[in-house]
């Protein structure tokens, strides 16, 4: 290079060199202009008003938490009621093999077959 001189960087092609992918060339333009760190800021900073209106959208209301928490039991809650549920049929089914099985059909036949 030596002592040739360089154009100034314009901020569309800052811009280009950004959304290409192409940091390397945006690095190489602040090592050569150091104001190019200053006007990348600028051009990417956003306004007060900006940062207020994604704060408050990001920021959870109040009561958030409690929300999520009641949520979380009532999920619990509900698990455990469908799991009892399930228990209790299971329980309903085993309960009707039981009395099906008798001392003469403990090989597990039924007792109204006709093996005899």
């Amino acid at each position: 290079m030596g002592g040739a001189m360089r154009r100034k960087v314009t901020d569309r092609s800052l811009r280009r060199w950004l959304d290409t992918g192409r940091p390397a060339r945006v690095g190489d333009a602040i090592e050569t202009d150091p104001s190019v760190a200053e006007r990348l800021e600028a051009m990417t900073a956003l306004e007060r008003v900006h940062t207020e209106a994604i704060d408050r959208l990001v920021t959870p209301q109040p009561d958030f938490t409690d929300r999520v928490a009641q949520g979380v039991r009532t999920r619990i809650d509900n698990y455990g009621t469908v799991s009892l549920m399930a228990d209790l049929l299971g329980l309903g089914f085993h309960v009707g093999q039981a009395m099906l099985v008798t001392d003469e059909n403990l090989d597990g036949s039924r007792p109204d077959s006709d093996d005899s």
